[in-house]
């Protein structure tokens, strides 16, 4: 009787535990199922440029920074790069399209913290509103937060000579008059020493990139500062001289598009380490997010950089005006692999 009892009993445990694993194994699916739908109708993952509302010498100014963004249903995580310093992102997507989330900085000296609400659009853009902790200025802030996803249409190509009057338009629009010279833009090939990549968007010329290939002797004369060991001992140097995006374009991946580019094209050319002067204005710095994204640091800060080439060729700056211009330059440096 009680072998008896026992087998009913040892039964109805392996039915309750059958049981309840089915209910489990049902819950689970059915939960990976609405996530899985969630994310068909709100695809986020993706590379974008982020812009957020900040606030530089007492304005309200949009700031572009790279981001990248992962899904896992309606998880998502992320990464972006502001001003040099590397954020987390990470969010929790709603069944009605809407992101709330928290970011932090990577460097766990860094107390930046704060929240932010984005909106999925149907053209896949995020926005939305950010607000937190900035420890950089000891203050608490908020502003507009918008992702704008990297155009699909984009194609990056090296440059021929039918470009040479879009890439001449470009150049003095964001450049100043006269930055980049006519002999450089009408050339219809590149050549051993130089490149320049083009962006198309949509099938129209949005941005290009001049690149040069040096030895040290002449790179030195163009940085005109103290440089890292890596570039002083390297037997192949690039340069990214110029990076132009139009105007009504910029803040749509196309300048990190080119950065990528010229990178790709240094590496299949044998150049060990690469270089680039940025242009500052002020706190910014024109496509620093770009070049940290791509691995490149600070090393030097060079006041009034192109105020006697601007005086001696005549050119315009964009922020300056007639010359001398007094904008300062970043330089930037990497090691290919």
């Amino acid at each position: 009787m009680i072998d008896s009892f026992l087998g009913i009993a040892w039964e109805n445990v392996i039915i309750g535990l059958l049981g309840g694993f089915i209910v489990s194994a049902v819950f689970f699916l059915t939960r990976r199922i609405k996530e899985w739908l969630l994310q068909r109708k709100y695809p986020v993952a993706g590379e974008y440029i982020s812009k957020y509302e900040d606030v530089i010498d007492g304005q309200r100014v949009m700031v572009a920074a790279p981001a990248t963004l992962k899904q896992r249903g309606r998880h998502i995580e992320g990464t972006t790069v502001m001003d040099g310093r590397e954020w987390s992102l990470s969010g929790e997507l709603s069944n009605t399209g809407y992101i709330h989330g928290v970011y932090s900085a990577a460097d766990p000296l860094d107390q930046g913290v704060g929240n932010f609400f984005l909106r999925v659009s149907l053209d896949h853009r995020l926005d939305g509103l950010w607000s937190g902790y900035d420890s950089a200025n000891d203050s608490i802030a908020s502003g507009r937060y918008v992702f704008f996803p990297v155009n699909s249409s984009l194609v990056v190509r090296d440059r021929v000579a039918d470009d040479r009057l879009a890439l001449l338009r470009i150049a003095d629009e964001e450049l100043g008059q006269g930055y980049f010279d006519d002999e450089t833009a009408s050339s219809s090939d590149n050549g051993d020493d130089h490149f320049i990549k083009v962006a198309d968007l949509d099938g129209r010329l949005t941005g290009f990139a001049y690149c040069m290939i040096q030895d040290w002797p002449s790179a030195e004369h163009i940085i005109r500062a103290s440089a890292p060991r890596h570039l002083r001992h390297a037997a192949v140097i690039g340069v990214i001289k110029t990076v132009a995006v139009k105007h009504d374009q910029q803040g749509r991946g196309i300048g990190t598009a080119l950065c990528r580019a010229c990178l790709d094209e240094f590496r299949r050319r044998g150049v060990q380490a690469v270089y680039c002067v940025a242009w500052r204005n002020r706190d910014t710095i024109n496509i620093g997010g770009i070049l940290e994204r791509a691995n490149f640091t600070p090393f030097a800060t060079v006041e009034d950089y192109w105020a006697e080439d601007s005086t001696r060729q005549g050119y315009d700056c964009p922020t300056c005006g007639a010359p001398p211009c007094h904008c300062a330059a970043v330089m930037y440096s990497t090691i290919l692999d």
